[in-house]
């Protein structure tokens, strides 16, 4: 029942499961973010802007606004 309004995407879960097992290592690089303080209710910075690429669509997304195209 519970709902989160955090902008993650996938490369974000790795940097998270580290931070709820407790690891940590300050020569590892990632590229993605944790967003472990946001599940556990707490306030977690945004991403400005998302790119994403799939096939033929792509997807921006920055701030409220959202762009979607599927070119063939």
């Amino acid at each position: 029942g519970n709902t989160c309004d955090a902008q993650v995407t996938n490369v974000d879960f790795l940097p998270t499961i580290l931070d709820f097992v407790g690891y940590k290592n300050e020569n590892a690089k990632f590229d993605g973010v944790s967003f472990a303080g946001a599940l556990n209710g707490k306030k977690n910075k945004q991403r400005e802007t998302m790119y994403f690429e799939l096939g033929y669509a792509r997807a921006v997304i920055k701030g409220n606004y959202k762009y979607l195209a599927l070119r063939y």
